[in-house]
C-alpha cells in the first residue's frame, strides 16, 4: 500500500507534529494536537492505506501514455 512504501521512504511524512504554541499554553497545544493533528494523521494514514502499489502504476502508465513520458517506481 502507499502508506508502506511512503512510510518506509518519507520518513518526515509521518513525524509527530512539533509544538505550535508556548509550552505556557500547553492546553492548547494538547488540544490542537489531539483534535486537529491526530485526526490529520488518521486521514491520511486511512486514505495512503487504500491506494495500492498496482494503483499507482497504473496511474504511471495512464499518464505516460497522456504525456509520452515513461516514469518507474
Amino acid at each position: 500500500m502507499a502508506f508502506d512504501i511512503l512510510s518506509a521512504i518519507e520518513v518526515a511524512l509521518f513525524e509527530k507534529t512539533e509544538n505550535t504554541v508556548l509550552e505556557s499554553e500547553h492546553l492548547i497545544e494538547k488540544t490542537i494536537q489531539n483534535i486537529i493533528f491526530l485526526k490529520l494523521d488518521d486521514s491520511i494514514k486511512k486514505t495512503l492505506s487504500t491506494i495500492s502499489l498496482e494503483y499507482l502504476v497504473l496511474e504511471v502508465e495512464k499518464q505516460s501514455v497522456k504525456n509520452g513520458y515513461v516514469f518507474y517506481l
